[in-house]
């Protein structure tokens, strides 16, 4: 009995694994008649596989209607699930309809198992449905059903009814239409690309619409309608380009008593052979019954980028349409307004650009706030200009654009000029609840554009804002602050000036390469590696800057200023450094730098490190309260003073050491002549290496004016040997003086012995 009870069980297991074992049935290798034959074989069972391909070589034509039955099984193109030796494309299969029915029916319930992917599907007639016996779906036709359609084209149907391209109807039809093309069909009466009705409820996600519409009455790409109950019936529209359709009424789309859900959609160059609209929305149902394009709680990110009708979007209701959050191809209320009818009666505040590409193509002049989900573009030769008090806001999430980077920016070909004020600043910033550095890229100028920006605030970007061989750059009276990396990045810009700004907590508040910038009465606080890093240039003027830096940043801060490959016509004048935990100011790679005027008080190792074959000449600087006021290594050799040009540098006893020459041998001595060492009697142990710093200032220089004191523990002149010698009845003695003072001449007689 229980050998019988253990091969039973044996036995159902065995049935129940080859029942619900799911096959792959090839065509036209397991049935050569074709595609239809093999759903209506009662071999193929829900969960199976009906994997297309061709009789010789692609592409190949399968001339039949299809219809699955009520089968719940995938039909694909065998290029999408196997390596048939071509990628796959829609193209290698084509289903024709022959122009006498719907090429593809689902109508007996089908589920979200049902799947078509992957087929070119065109000539349809549509099926024949309704009171009216009009002809739904020329490609395809939903009834009562909820199939997946993915990545199929859907072409060159033509029909007399509705739906050229898809017709769905039925309160129990909730199919998925996503990643197909949809182009080149037409319905004479609404729907060119895609008509549904009832209580549908689709999903029509991520297709490209194009093209559809001719000789069609109304919605060009799509018409919604729902004659009974449009409480009930939803549909959601989301991250389609639609684009090029035509129609009498609603180049893009018509809604009537319809209440879809539209969202990151793209419409462009939808028109008519009239002037009327793009879209059109109207209703009959307590006058409500209205698509959503977007609301403040979840805005709408589509894109609007049509011109060719009297509006953009009509309501021909008297509810106020839903429609914020998009983006308009204008940033200008008034403009906006003149493409919306009624303006009074269309919310369309606040603006967005979509994932995709938006872009400002005509001159603009910005009166509205903005929330970016994607690259926002200024176009070459247009200009965008921001009103005082508005804001753009970029989102966290990475971007499906064809730029350099993946994250959301405001990128710049032509003109922006975004002038605050005091009481009403333009911000540039991130749209997170909670924002982080690096949540957006930034404000990207390209080539040959121009950016104006003064009284703005930007932060939580990568880069604020970069600058790449642009025309000019103005940076006016601006917080620029908790960027991830760069306050202000400029690469070969011709004209940039950055002035009486505050650069606060970026890695880099300034890196300029190839630039001759003026950088001038700047603000640079906490940055956590430089204050300006600034290499490659002849011309350049930093002068009056702020840079301090506190001690308890967590990461090891660099230089106030470091420059590199720099000329004689960089001038570093009357800036104040302090609290940096490398060094005040880094003078590298044979750069020429003036420095003039500058505080460099209290940074941990270096006041000023010279290195690398630099020859900076340092004049009228005080620098104190470092561990070395001027650290030279590797051939640095700086010029602080010469009997020609005194230095007047006030190097205080405050440093631990005033100058340490690290290799004498090479560049001999450094010339620190007429400084001010803090006393009248500096300690020799403070220089190391060779320095010529004698004569020096037995006070501190008056700022700007001549030394009033002058010692020197060697003699006050030189001496020659007289001339004749041994010494004769005439003799000449001549001594030379180091610098023009007061001398007192006594006669006094010596014999001189030879």
């Amino acid at each position: 009995m229980k050998k019988f009870i253990k091969l039973s069980f044996i036995v159902s297991i065995f049935l129940l694994l080859n029942i619900s074992y799911a096959r792959n049935w090839q065509v036209p290798e397991y049935f050569t008649s074709g595609i239809q034959s093999a759903i209506s074989s009662d071999s193929v069972h829900n969960g199976d596989t009906v994997s297309v391909w061709v009789h010789y070589a692609p592409p190949d034509t399968y001339y039949e209607n299809i219809d699955f039955l009520g089968k719940n099984i995938v039909v694909v193109n065998r290029s999408f699930i196997s390596n048939t030796g071509y990628s796959p494309n829609p193209k290698w299969i084509v289903i024709s309809g022959q122009d006498s029915a719907s090429v593809v029916s689902f109508s007996s319930g089908e589920t979200q198992s049902a799947i078509l992917k992957g087929f070119t599907i065109q000539n349809g007639l549509g099926t024949v449905y309704g009171q009216f016996n009009y002809r739904y779906g020329g490609g395809i036709f939903c009834l009562n059903a909820s199939p997946q359609i993915i990545m199929n084209r859907i072409t060159a149907n033509t029909i007399s009814g509705l739906g050229g391209g898809i017709a769905i109807s039925g309160e129990s039809a909730h199919p998925t239409i996503c990643q197909d093309t949809i182009d080149n069909n037409s319905a004479n009466m609404f729907g060119g690309g895609i008509y549904y009705d009832g209580f549908a409820d689709p999903d029509i996600d991520s297709n490209y619409i194009y093209d559809n519409g001719r000789n069609t009455s109304g919605g060009g790409a799509i018409y919604v309608t729902n004659d009974t109950n449009p409480n009930s019936q939803l549909g959601k529209i989301y991250a389609n380009k639609i684009k090029g359709n035509i129609a009498y009424h609603g180049f893009a789309a018509y809604f009537y008593n319809a209440t879809p859900i539209l969202r990151c959609n793209e419409f462009a160059d939808n028109y008519g052979d009239s002037s009327e609209n793009v879209i059109e929305c109207d209703c009959s149902f307590g006058q409500s019954a209205l698509p959503d394009f977007g609301n403040a709680g979840d805005l709408g990110l589509n894109i609007f980028k049509d011109t060719s009708g009297r509006f953009f979007l009509v309501n021909g209701s008297s509810a106020t349409l839903k429609a914020q959050g998009n983006y308009w191809k204008s940033l200008h209320t008034p403009d906006i307004r003149k493409r919306v009818s009624p303006s009074s009666y269309v919310a369309f505040d606040t603006i967005a650009a979509s994932d995709r590409i938006a872009s400002v193509s005509y001159n603009s002049a910005c009166s509205t706030d903005v929330i970016v989900t994607g690259d926002l573009t200024v176009d070459s030769g247009i200009s965008l200009t921001i009103a005082p008090g508005k804001t753009f806001q970029f989102a966290t999430t990475a971007d499906t654009n064809t730029g350099d980077y993946s994250s959301c920016e405001l990128v710049v070909k032509g003109k922006l000029k975004a002038i605050g004020t005091s009481t009403n600043n333009i911000r540039f910033s991130s749209y997170s609840t909670f924002p982080q550095v690096g949540d957006w890229y930034g404000v990207r100028l390209m080539p040959n554009s121009t950016g104006r920006l003064k009284n703005c605030i930007l932060n939580y970007a990568y880069c604020g804002i970069q600058a790449s061989a642009n025309d000019t750059l103005v940076v006016d009276s601006s917080l620029i602050e908790l960027n991830q990396v760069y306050g202000i990045k400029m690469l070969r810009s011709k004209y940039a000036q950055i002035r009486t700004n505050k650069i606060n907590t970026c890695t880099y508040g300034i890196y300029s390469q190839f630039t001759a910038p003026i950088i001038n009465n700047n603000g640079f606080f906490n940055n956590t590696r430089y204050g300006i890093l600034f290499i490659d240039t002849t011309y350049a003027n930093i002068t009056a800057n702020k840079f301090t830096c506190g001690q308890m940043l967590l990461e090891p801060t660099l230089y106030g200023i470091e420059v590199g490959r720099v000329g004689d016509g960089v001038n570093i004048d009357s800036n104040k450094i302090s609290g940096w935990k490398q060094g005040g100011i880094y003078i590298r790679d044979s750069s020429q730098a003036q420095l003039s005027k500058d505080s460099i008080i209290s940074n941990s190792e270096y006041g000023i490190l010279c290195r690398y074959s630099s020859t900076p000449k340092v004049r009228w600087c005080v620098i104190n309260d470092n561990d070395a006021g001027v650290f030279c290594d590797e051939s640095g050799n700086p010029n602080l003073g010469t009997d020609e040009e005194p230095g007047y540098n006030s190097i205080d006893t405050s440093n631990i050491y005033f100058v340490i020459n690290k290799n004498p041998e090479e560049q001999g001595a450094i010339k620190a002549k007429y400084n001010w060492w803090g006393t009248d009697n500096p300690d020799a142990n403070k220089f190391i290496g060779l320095v010529d710093y004698e004569p020096f200032l037995s006070k501190p220089p008056e700022d700007g004016g001549q030394s009033a004191g002058i010692t020197s523990t060697s003699p006050i002149f030189f001496l020659s040997k007289p001339k004749p010698n041994p010494a004769s009845k005439d003799v000449k003695i001549v001594y030379s003086l180091p610098t023009q003072c007061k001398t007192e001449y006594t006669e006094t007689y010596n014999e001189w012995t030879g």
